[in-house]
């Protein structure tokens, strides 16, 4: 997202995210950390963009694998994937006998 709001028509690279979990170890990281970080990226990121202007989010990168996105693409993406962990999170918790 930043480098669409700041790069005109950036090139934007997927990426295997078992295999960063894997190589990266995430397994191994303290998920209250992890949590803590991912809570103050996704903070810092909604200042940014909620002082954009409208037309901003009609920004666009082109992604190696998905092609043309926008901004507004990327928003919407990033909400829908956020949801995709969360499920997991959620089952995760009702197996341990903590419902989220």
């Amino acid at each position: 997202m930043k480098r669409i709001i700041a790069e005109d028509n950036p090139t934007l690279i997927g990426y295997n995210e078992k295999a960063f979990a894997q190589k990266l170890h995430y397994d191994q990281q303290d998920p209250f950390l992890a949590a803590e970080i991912f809570r103050q990226n996704r903070t810092l990121m909604t200042v940014i963009l909620r002082n954009l202007p409208e037309p901003a989010f009609a920004r666009f990168g082109t992604h190696n694998e998905r092609g043309r996105m926008t901004l507004a693409d990327m928003v919407a993406l990033y909400v829908r994937h956020l949801e995709h962990h969360m499920g997991f999170l959620r089952h995760k918790r009702q197996l341990l006998g903590k419902p989220l």
